[in-house]
């Protein structure tokens, strides 16, 4: 099942007519999990002493317990305190859900979940992936030179939108540090902090965190937060013999039927698995390049998406003119999962707008260009 990151509670539900439900405080949606046989009439008294519920999460070759219950008391591994619970065990101890606070990418893998019972044991495996990445975004001409608006429309720009707190809480507790000051959602500026150092101390008193400035006046200037969450297509670095200038990195892309990545759509890119020591053009005017696998003259010690500035202290993006390698984005095509729609290309511009391509027969497509927040509304047919 897919999840997104920070969203507030996973309910992972084992029994006979088992549903998972993700709850967001605004919305709830029900889809199918699993059957796990361990329904009330099996059971001898409220908590049988010899029925023991075990949840454990696998990735890779590693499993880490979850937590434990048994005779109605639930003990939660350390690394879990706070975020993973029973809710309903006590209460009805036929129900076994599983609730997780604030999923993180690191919470992605199979969930195990094991009940013995004399000398009966039973489980049964879910997978659960986390999808969605926070990035830092700063204005092309230099630091701190957003306002909340401002921010809000860098973010749509590049193809995301501004992050919660529980989004970047949920970052930095992947390991996400930025000594940046940052719009989010809320109006609040913050910033996640792993290693406190001057002049990165913030609000915590030498802890690490996130730091917050509080709610700031809309006027007032910082970089921003972004989030994005999935993209409809493929994100591929075009090595060229002779490196580009982001107008040439434009016609590139269109000439192999593509067009420029957003910074948001090579963040995902990066976040599944795109690893590239070759600074390239984006379609914002950047330069940036995804390292998952940090090495020398790769952009430091760390995994992540690194930007080249046009200068030292890390500001303005480079001159168009300059020559550099180019990421592209091809959107997926055809029909999927029944449907008769599919996305072939995501622009972000001021008026972000999507294309897609609507199959009315085997020889005839139709492309329909949706403007979202505007009413504008362009169709074509391609024969193919």
């Amino acid at each position: 099942e897919l999840k997104s990151l920070g969203e507030p509670v996973l309910k992972a539900c084992p029994g006979p007519k088992c549903n998972v439900a993700l709850q967001d405080g605004k919305k709830s949606r029900n889809l199918p999990l699993f059957s796990l046989e361990c329904t009330s009439h099996d059971l001898q008294g409220p908590f049988p002493a010899s029925r023991q519920p075990n949840w454990t999460l696998m990735s890779g070759r590693t499993e880490t317990q979850i937590l434990v219950a048994r005779g109605g008391r639930v003990k939660v591994n350390e690394a879990y305190r706070g975020r993973a619970d029973l809710l309903n065990y006590r209460s009805s101890p036929e129900d076994l859900s599983l609730w997780l606070l604030e999923t993180r990418s690191s919470d992605s893998g199979h969930y195990r979940c094991e009940v013995q019972q004399g000398l009966e044991d039973t489980s049964d495996i879910v997978q659960l992936k986390v999808k969605g990445v926070v990035f830092h975004y700063r204005d092309a001409m230099g630091r701190y030179a957003l306002n909340f608006h401002q921010a809000k429309r860098a973010c749509e720009t590049v193809g995301a939108q501004m992050a919660t707190l529980s989004q970047l809480r949920a970052a930095y507790f992947d390991g996400y540090e930025q000594c940046d000051a940052g719009w989010l959602e809320d109006q609040t500026v913050r910033y996640p902090i792993q290693t406190p150092r001057e002049p990165c101390y913030g609000d915590m008193d030498g802890e690490p965190g996130v730091r917050n400035y509080g709610m700031m006046n809309p006027q007032d200037q910082f970089d921003v937060y972004c989030y994005v969450e999935e993209m409809h297509g493929e994100v591929f670095h075009d090595p060229v013999p002779q490196q580009l200038s982001f107008q040439g990195a434009r016609s590139h892309c269109r000439a192999a039927r593509a067009q420029l990545a957003s910074a948001a759509q090579l963040y995902l890119a990066w976040s599944e698995g795109l690893d590239n020591c070759s600074p390239g053009w984006l379609s914002d005017g950047s330069v940036r390049y995804p390292i998952r696998t940090p090495r020398e003259r790769c952009g430091g010690r760390q995994a992540g998406v690194k930007t080249v500035y046009r200068f030292i202290n890390q500001t303005v993006f480079p001159e168009p003119s300059s020559l550099y390698d180019v990421y592209c984005f091809r959107g997926a095509c055809g029909p999927k999962d029944g449907t008769k729609t599919c996305i072939v290309a995501t622009m972000t511009t001021p008026k972000t707008f999507e294309y897609f391509l609507r199959w009315e027969n085997p020889k005839h497509l139709i492309l329909q260009k949706l403007t979202f927040g505007n009413q504008v509304k362009q169709t074509g047919i391609m024969k193919v």
